[in-house]
């Protein structure tokens, strides 16, 4: 049974996303335990460090989003970590220079 969705928006370096966030999208009463469900999109459709079109669903601990105070906060932690990986820093410059092809 999924719980309440709830739906942010942010900036991220100049990017403007939304985010959907469900805290309870799979709860057990057996065990103490529950999955969440992230939805992160820019506005234009421009990449982000963690997808290249711009979208990503992922499922996680709820509790791993609670420790950064929420999922805003999570999704920009998210975001700074993965925009030092090499695959990002090549599509800024890529950016930034343009392409003669």
């Amino acid at each position: 049974m999924m719980g309440p969705t709830e739906e942010h928006s942010t900036i991220w370096e100049g990017i403007a996303l939304r985010i959907t966030w469900c805290s309870g999208w799979f709860q057990s009463k057996r065990v103490d335990y529950s999955i969440a469900h992230l939805e992160v999109r820019s506005e234009t459709g421009e990449p982000l460090p963690i997808s290249e079109t711009g979208y990503r669903s992922h499922f996680l601990p709820r509790e791993a989003v609670e420790e950064y105070g929420g999922p805003v906060e999570y999704v920009k932690a998210w975001l700074s970590h993965d925009a030092g990986k090499p695959a990002w820093k090549a599509y800024l410059e890529e950016s930034r220079q343009g392409s003669l092809f």
